[in-house]
């Protein structure tokens, strides 16, 4: 069975957007949080098995996943990527907008005092992640267009929404 070369072209930019960007972004974003703080004493860890019994029926965890943010970022790098080699450089500032106006509350004073430091680093560890996040989304869809051109192949998927210019 013969592979096209269009194949090993694509795996290695989404390689580099999405498997290198989740390492690299999730490492730099727990060394900001663990240096200020970020989290709230048992905020990501699950709770601890408690006997069947003491619990009562129908009582929801009140536990965020630890893994979540990073399942998002993995989905964002590669809508980058996908929407960028489709032609459609808008959707990042687009989507930017939807997550940033989705409900992240800018740090605000309390009481005339002081923007909280916690409140203040998750604010700008928030926008570290999505600017890495955009880097490597970029830097992926970059690394398929480059190998595409130099290697003079056509990605059949990636020309959906291609229209001829007359």
């Amino acid at each position: 069975m013969c592979i096209p070369k269009y194949v090993y072209v694509v795996l290695a930019g989404y390689g580099v957007s999405v498997g290198l960007g989740s390492l690299f972004t999730s490492w730099i974003v727990e060394k900001l949080r663990k240096k200020y703080d970020y989290r709230r004493e048992g905020e990501d860890q699950e709770p601890k098995p408690k006997d069947k019994k003491k619990e009562p029926k129908g009582k929801e965890r009140s536990w965020k996943p630890k893994r979540l943010p990073q399942i998002t970022g993995i989905l964002d790098r590669t809508l980058y990527t996908t929407a960028l080699l489709m032609g459609f450089k808008e959707f990042i500032p687009i989507w930017l907008l939807v997550k940033v106006a989705r409900g992240w509350q800018v740090p605000r004073r309390k009481e005339n005092g002081p923007v909280p430091l916690r409140d203040l680093a998750r604010y700008n560890i928030f926008f570290i992640g999505n600017a890495l996040s955009v880097i490597f989304g970029v830097t992926g869809a970059l690394i398929i267009m480059w190998w595409c051109r130099k290697l003079n192949v056509e990605v059949p998927f990636l020309n959906i929404f291609a229209f001829e210019q007359n």
